[in-house]
């Protein structure tokens, strides 16, 4: 009986599929680490590969397909403090979404006040 009164499902118009498809992203960035920790830790994986002198930051540009500009600029994040950086690791909560930009930033104030 409920059936006969239901609308027929309807194509997903553009605009639906925009929203859709940036409520998945959101919810995919709420449920995985933050966008600032996984920068950190490809950095000390990074720094790792550099030390042992199987790679330079050119080769990790090319590698992981970025700029050499950005290699720093993700690299640079090793220069905060250690507990910063474990607050950066497990941010979870409100301050969870920790951008990198906002990260970086704390690198260059700290850099401007030394």
């Amino acid at each position: 009986m409920e059936d006969r009164f239901r609308l027929p499902d309807l194509p997903e118009s553009p605009l639906q599929r925009k929203l859709r498809e940036r409520r998945e992203r959101m919810e995919a960035l709420m449920a995985g680490p933050p966008p600032a920790a996984e920068a950190l830790r490809k950095a000390m994986a990074w720094q790792q590969e550099i030390e042992t002198g199987t790679i330079n930051r050119a080769g990790i540009a090319r590698r992981e397909r970025v700029t050499r500009a950005r290699v720093t600029q993700i690299m640079s994040l090793l220069d905060l403090p250690e507990g910063e950086r474990e607050r950066l690791m497990g941010a979870h909560g409100p301050d969870g979404l920790t951008s990198i930009r906002a990260a970086l930033r704390s690198v260059n104030a700290r850099r401007a006040c030394e």
